[in-house]
């Protein structure tokens, strides 16, 4: 069994597309001649390890690492689904208690409504958010119901 596996070229094995945990790979042993083996599993769970403990310096949250950097960055998201009546082409609400101008931008993802929001923006004045939809090119009726997340994000 052992010469057959020497005398195969990789070549001529059979492709495999989803290795399984307990799929062997053979690697070399550094400072001697001989291989080892290594199972999938063992290598997928050294590469998160290092992906999990790596620094990156060029990352701009104060966490250098993934796992606090992306904690980091969900502990300044608050997204808050909002339903509001549209007049004259907008609708206006107060910021959430909290939240201002200084401390916070505003972020509108149109949703659904009574009619289909094809895109809307929203300008900051003062302790009001004032967010202008649109349904195709068009202003919508007045008293349709927008639907819209407001995704509030902590400076």
């Amino acid at each position: 069994m052992a010469d057959q596996f020497r005398y195969k070229l990789l070549t001529d094995l059979t492709a495999k597309a989803d290795p399984s945990d307990t799929d062997l790979f053979a690697v070399g042993n550094n400072g001697s001649s001989g291989l080892r083996k290594l199972t999938f599993a063992s290598i997928a769970n050294a590469i998160k390890t290092k992906l999990l403990s790596w620094t990156f310096t060029n990352l701009t949250t104060s966490s250098k690492t993934l796992p606090g950097a992306v904690n980091e960055l969900n502990s300044k998201i608050t997204v808050v689904r909002m339903t509001e009546t549209v007049t004259n082409g907008f609708t206006r609400f107060n910021w959430p208690s909290g939240m201002s101008a200084s401390t916070h931008r505003v972020v509108i993802v149109p949703q659904y409504g009574s009619g289909t929001v094809a895109w809307s923006y929203s300008v900051q004045l003062g302790s009001d958010i004032v967010v202008y939809v649109r349904i195709g090119s068009e202003r919508p009726t007045d008293g349709i119901q927008a639907i819209f997340d407001a995704v509030f994000i902590k400076l």
